[in-house]
């Protein structure tokens, strides 16, 4: 299990998304991705949600859900199976989200995890997990810092190859402008995407 923290636009939901893509390629994973809305209040609510997404069938009583989401991750199991959970947006599940998480992260054998749990969020929920050392010992952590200079021009350069028809296409951007997109946008993916987007289309209109 681990979770994945950084700040907005740091580039948490690609990150989940290349690890989806990853794990989907391996036929013994069972690979499931979703988003941690604000409104689900409960261990119930949350578990309805899972199932839904996990295609397993609901119930109006917890136990029986419960049953029913236990019995499927037995399946799986005997299936030499693993599924894994991705849940993005983290930072915004409740106390009962994660009561239920420690609860499944006990799904373990002698020889290995019966589900894994994988977590992606804004930095506050690096201080939920620590304030639940039941869930942070089980989860490893993982933290997503501002791209360097040089990580900013290599995610320009090829963003730019890929959108040009000619690989050979020049780069629209001296080294000054290239340092000065990195500055204003703090090194953070999206904000530095959107500048040199921005940029391209002021320069198209002059």
């Amino acid at each position: 299990h681990l979770y994945l923290t950084g700040p907005v636009g740091s580039g948490k939901t690609t990150l989940l998304r290349v690890i989806e893509i990853d794990l989907r390629a391996d036929e013994s994973n069972q690979v499931f991705f979703t988003y941690a809305p604000r409104y689900l209040r409960s261990s119930h609510s949350f578990l309805k949600r899972l199932c839904k997404e996990m295609d397993i069938k609901t119930e109006r009583s917890y136990v029986d859900m419960l049953d029913n989401f236990e019995r499927e991750i037995g399946v799986w199991k005997a299936n030499n199976q693993t599924p894994v959970l991705l849940i993005d947006e983290a930072h915004k599940l409740t106390a009962p989200a994660f009561d239920f998480l420690h609860h499944v992260m006990n799904f373990v054998t002698a020889q290995q995890l019966l589900l894994g749990v994988v977590l992606a969020g804004q930095e506050t929920l690096a201080q939920k997990n620590q304030r639940r050392p039941e869930v942070s010992s089980r989860m490893q952590a993982i933290s997503l810092s501002s791209l360097t200079l040089a990580d900013a021009v290599e995610l320009v350069t090829w963003r730019w190859r890929v959108a040009s028809i000619q690989q050979n296409n020049p780069l629209p951007f001296n080294q000054e402008a290239l340092h000065e997109m990195h500055k204003q946008a703090l090194g953070l993916p999206r904000d530095l995407c959107s500048l040199a987007h921005r940029a391209l289309q002021f320069a198209y209109t002059q």
